[in-house]
């Protein structure tokens, strides 16, 4: 299957080979003893790999493919994640088995690697394999179409910067279609020990109802301002979105500065 995503997408491939090759006695996943079996069982295990996978720093989204064994994917595959820095770089993975699914090893690899950013999963078995090229590419067809309808936003604060993760509303959109006109700059101040608040250089539209807001959260206020919150406050308010990673107090004033006037920048990624 990683073929067919290379001939579909123009990727380069790189293979994982372990160290120490496997047989077939140690692929017999019906043996509790084989060495497949041991090693999917115990979570510590990490397999040596032969050579390095290859420098793919100059890349920003990665497929990462492996069998099924034992409903995992295989424990070489923890020796290749944590020896390189996946940092702003998207994962998507592709499984093939005989006939379980993958979904669990996706589960277990997030759950393992929460700074990694896996996205997407693609589980073949062997009855989808004379279909894989058309399944792939609807694969590929649909994570296209997912990133081409994905905005990010960056917010930065004296060097400090986030990702501000918005809500779909019109408000939202009003402000991204300002942000493709440049960067925003935006003197905010402390208002009730709760929040940092800047004008805005044009009235966006709102959509104001009652609202708990906390650490983290940006609203638009009467359609001309920006709030962000370090405090919780209960108000007719248009929710903007919110500052990922940010859930309490003490992280959202790191992040804003502290007290204080501040200038925040807020462009599109």
């Amino acid at each position: 299957m990683g073929r067919e995503i290379a001939l579909q997408t123009g990727a380069a491939i790189s293979e994982i080979v372990p160290l120490e090759p496997y047989t077939a006695a140690d692929l017999d996943y019906t043996d509790p003893h084989s060495r497949t079996s041991r090693e999917q069982a115990d979570p510590s295990s990490r397999p040596g790999m032969a050579s390095d996978t290859g420098d793919f720093a100059a890349f920003d989204t990665l497929f990462l493919g492996y069998p099924i064994w034992h409903g995992l994917a295989p424990r070489i595959i923890e020796t290749f994640l944590e020896a390189h820095d996946f940092d702003g770089k998207r994962v998507h993975l592709f499984s093939t088995s005989s006939s379980s699914s993958g979904e669990r090893s996706k589960e277990e690899l997030e759950r393992t690697h929460p700074d990694i950013g896996f996205d997407g999963l693609l589980h073949l078995t062997s009855r989808d394999l004379p279909e894989r090229e058309e399944l792939v590419g609807e694969w590929l067809l649909s994570l296209a179409e997912q990133e081409d309808s994905e905005v990010k936003v960056n917010v930065n604060v004296e060097g400090r910067t986030g990702e501000l993760v918005l809500e779909e509303s019109p408000s939202s959109g009003a402000l991204i279609e300002l942000l493709k006109e440049g960067r925003l700059e935006i003197e905010v101040d402390d208002y009730g020990n709760m929040e940092k608040v800047g004008e805005l250089p044009i009235v966006l539209p709102r959509n104001d109802s009652p609202i708990e807001v906390g650490p983290g959260d940006v609203v638009l206020y009467l359609g001309n301002s920006l709030c962000f919150y370090y405090g919780t406050h209960s108000w007719d308010f248009t929710r903007l979105g919110h500052l990922e990673g940010i859930s309490t107090r003490e992280e959202a004033l790191s992040f804003l500065g502290g007290a204080g006037p501040k200038e925040i920048s807020i462009q599109l990624i």
